[in-house]
């Protein structure tokens, strides 16, 4: 690769220095390979080489056999450069893919045991107000007796019937496992969610604790036609628009929720388990 092919004009201060160089780089593969080798290497003769080495200048032919192996020299390790990039963005991916798959078993296993701790919760929750029931009522029924205004039969007497059972209230009552049925562990759930849930809000637990909050919602609404606050009157005719509207917001919150999962997975990946929330 002659300066003059390239269009390049050089100064006779560059141009020296280019050319000494060049000279070294001669001499350490004539030092490596013998003027013989050193002909070969650059496709000339090995008068031209040993007449280089001997004057300590290079002629014109000379100095494009050098210039052309630099060339040669420079695309290689290019190339070289080029495959360990492609290799790189390849290990890249292939961890990518790695990490997707393991948030979304990590994923799956952490709303199954959710879920079962949820049941848990819900069991435990319904067993210590019956037992908190029973301890009131033989309360009572002690205090009614030492009284003699009353007796015991009345002490279990059923309260009146609400006017609008199928309207969940945030407040409990103590008929509420009667009024409710079988939606019971549902609204039980629900109320104990929204009392610790701020209506705004950001991260992870966040979202977990939203995403239940609708599903619940959703299934009070459709398999148990409830009405939910704040309506204080049954919805009729307009159950499907508050249905339609939760499914929607149920189906924003668990994309946002498995995009939060697997940016907390790929983090502590990269971080080597160094980040966690």
């Amino acid at each position: 690769m002659e300066t003059e092919r390239e269009g390049v004009e050089l100064n006779d201060g560059e141009k020296g220095g280019h050319d000494e160089r060049l000279m070294e780089m001669l001499r350490e593969l004539s030092g490596k390979l013998g003027s013989r080798g050193v002909a070969r290497l650059l496709d000339t003769d090995r008068r031209t080489v040993r007449a280089s080495l001997d004057s300590g200048e290079l002629t014109r032919r000379m100095r494009v056999a050098l210039e052309r192996l630099l060339l040669e020299r420079a695309e290689a390790e290019a190339a070289q450069e080029r495959e360990r990039i492609v290799a790189i963005v390849q290990g890249m991916e292939a961890l990518t893919e790695e990490v997707r798959a393991v948030s979304s078993d990590v994923a799956a296993l952490q709303q199954k045991h959710e879920q079962a701790i949820r049941v848990l919760s819900g069991r435990l929750s319904r067993l210590e107000e019956r037992v908190t029931a029973a301890q009131h009522e033989r309360v009572e029924e002690k205090r009614v007796n030492a009284n003699g205004t009353d007796t015991p039969h009345s002490v279990g007497r059923k309260p009146p019937r609400r006017e609008h059972p199928d309207i969940v209230t945030r407040e409990p009552a103590p008929d509420d496992e009667e009024v409710y049925g079988e939606a019971w562990p549902l609204v039980d759930e629900w109320r104990r969610l929204w009392a610790r849930h701020p209506q705004r809000g950001k991260g992870l637990a966040w979202l977990i604790d939203d995403e239940r909050i609708l599903e619940l919602e959703v299934a009070m609404l459709r398999e148990h036609l409830l009405t939910l606050p704040p309506e204080t009157q049954p919805v009729g005719g307009h159950r499907r628009s508050h249905l339609q509207w939760r499914e929607a917001a149920l189906l924003r919150v668990r994309r946002e929720r498995a995009e939060a999962e697997r940016l907390r997975w790929l983090r502590r990946v990269l971080t080597l388990g160094l980040w966690w929330e």
